[in-house]
């Protein structure tokens, strides 16, 4: 399980900065340290700017759309470039049961890590993308074990572990090189990453199949087989899990939870909310207020 957290346990709402960059001061310099005590873990991503980070033993000049890992148990410290200090973007987290993060990445891409991830275009749009809507996530949920929030940090994963593979095929030139059409499982792992992302507007097969560079009937077909669900269905279910999310922890009104939540007004997500759960958004949130805490 992941969680999001402080050394006070109180939850993280500013850690992921987009717009703000998270810059260093010009020619800063931290102490070299570690987190073994609160098992803290680090996806960081140089967005501009110079510096230098050191990770476990070694240190690295930092460019732009480089991505690091660091563990809980590397020691890592930072510094600026005075002429051009660096801005990066950040998520740090606790990873329940502890592992190293790298070795998790490792597991998921089948590659073994190694600092840092140069991202090309693409790539850089899709963990920027990743860390923004994470980011979003984070500051409006209440609860800090909200399975939103846990969703998104896997999302970030699963992303980070897709471009890691593929880099690391483009690098071996093994077969099925980075790019290639996917199909089978992956196919239905990055369908979930872009549904995800995208849940808030209305679905595009076209859009979708474009993405994953394969025939909209094929990737139906593909994703009915392996989830045993549609595309739509998918995408519904989804919509309906962050809209309950909002009911509980928010108190915005309907309307603005349907379109929050990409159902478009609060009329078709009554009836499609009353379909799934047997009563109306409003008659869900009243019983989820009445019960005890």
């Amino acid at each position: 399980m992941l969680m999001l957290h402080d050394a006070q346990g109180r939850p993280l709402r500013i850690e992921f900065r987009h717009s703000e960059r998270m810059p260093f001061m010009a020619g800063e310099t931290n102490q070299p340290h570690h987190h073994r005590t609160n098992k803290e873990q680090h996806v960081i991503y140089y967005h501009s700017g110079c510096g230098r980070i050191l990770v476990r033993d070694d240190w690295y000049e930092v460019s732009p759309g480089e991505l690091y890992l660091v563990d809980a148990e590397a020691l890592h410290s930072f510094s600026a470039a005075r002429r051009d200090p660096h801005t990066y973007l950040e998520a740090t987290f606790v990873l329940h049961p502890h592992r190293p993060l790298t070795g998790l990445i490792a597991e998921l891409s089948g590659a073994p890590w190694r600092d840092p991830l140069k991202l090309d275009a693409r790539g850089r749009e899709l963990i920027e993308g990743a860390l923004d809507v994470l980011r979003s996530e984070a500051r409006e949920a209440l609860d800090r074990q909200s399975p939103i929030v846990q969703l998104r940090l896997w999302e970030l994963l699963l992303t980070l572990a897709q471009l890691h593979r593929e880099h690391a095929e483009r690098a071996t030139g093994a077969s099925g090189a980075a790019g290639a059409p996917p199909s089978g499982q992956r196919l239905v792992d990055l369908v979930h990453i872009y549904l995800r992302k995208n849940f808030r507007r209305p679905l595009a097969m076209e859009e979708l199949a474009a993405y994953l560079q394969r025939s909209p009937s094929t990737v139906a077909h593909t994703y009915k087989k392996h989830s045993r669900r549609s595309i739509g269905e998918e995408l519904r279910l989804i919509r309906l899990t962050r809209a309950k999310e909002l009911l509980r922890n928010s108190d915005y009104p309907i309307g603005r939870i349907a379109e929050l939540c990409g159902f478009g007004d609060a009329a078709h997500f009554s009836r499609s909310f009353k379909a799934a759960e047997r009563q109306t958004p409003k008659e869900y949130r009243a019983q989820v207020l009445a019960e005890p805490k």
